[in-house]
């Protein structure tokens, strides 16, 4: 797999959107319940990824989301500091 970046976040509210990664110059949905990245133009198109390739962006995804949270919310922090 290439290099790839996530352009946008999973969606906290409702109806939830899937993340979006750019992976080669194309922007890829990724459905972690299906483990496939879909072609944003055209979701018919799709990669299976393998277990360690799922796990990989879900990683990626998990970090990417506590980093958004934190930058920008700061006083999340500084509940979450409250409540330990």
């Amino acid at each position: 797999m290439g290099d790839y970046q996530f352009l946008q976040a999973m969606s906290t509210t409702s109806p939830r959107k899937l993340p979006v990664v750019n992976l080669d110059g194309k922007a890829y949905f990724f459905d972690l319940r299906l483990s496939q990245l879909r072609k944003v133009d055209e979701p018919h198109k799709f990669i299976d990824l393998s277990p360690g390739e799922r796990e990989d962006f879900f990683e990626a995804l998990l970090f990417l989301e506590l980093t958004h949270r934190f930058r920008g919310n700061p006083s999340s922090r500084a509940k979450e500091r409250e409540s330990t």
